[in-house]
């Protein structure tokens, strides 16, 4: 189940962090964070794609 993808005209996270970028969602936000590796997305591993298709923002 997809969920509906969210769009902001801010740079700051709904986590509360003052920037969105890729770095603070794979590695830092307490809302989605990445469970794995960083290696995975320069991989494009099954797990890294299962991720950003479920990630509830558009990038």
């Amino acid at each position: 189940m997809d969920l509906p993808r969210k769009t902001w005209d801010s740079p700051e996270c709904d986590c509360g962090a003052t920037i969105q970028s890729m770095q603070h969602l794979i590695l830092d936000c307490q809302l989605r964070k990445y469970a794995g590796d960083l290696d995975d997305f320069v991989k494009v591993t099954p797990e890294a794609v299962v991720w950003l298709d479920h990630l509830d923002i558009d990038i």
